[in-house]
């Protein structure tokens, strides 16, 4: 998956360096104003998803949940309504 961010977006946008960035634990929670994803749309965040759809994670998605979804094949099961706002 793909997330946005408001955060360090100067030097790629400028054509330097990619701005790329896993889940570390300690950035909990995740998507939101002043955190490693999001910032960028009120209330949430634009993720591309792997099999090319494209959602809006809601800031009050639980980290529990970015961490399942940003797993290769761990097989968790996740309700839509846990994702979205």
């Amino acid at each position: 998956m793909v997330l946005e961010s408001a955060l360090g977006t100067d030097s790629w946008a400028r054509g330097g360096f990619a701005t790329i960035r896993g889940v570390n634990p300690e950035d909990k929670p995740y998507v939101g104003a002043g955190r490693p994803f999001g910032g960028t749309h009120l209330a949430g965040s634009n993720a591309l998803m792997m099999d090319g759809s494209v959602w809006t994670l809601s800031d009050r998605i639980s980290p529990e949940v970015v961490e399942a979804l940003a797993t290769i094949a761990g097989g968790e099961k996740i309700a839509v309504d846990e994702v979205l706002d």
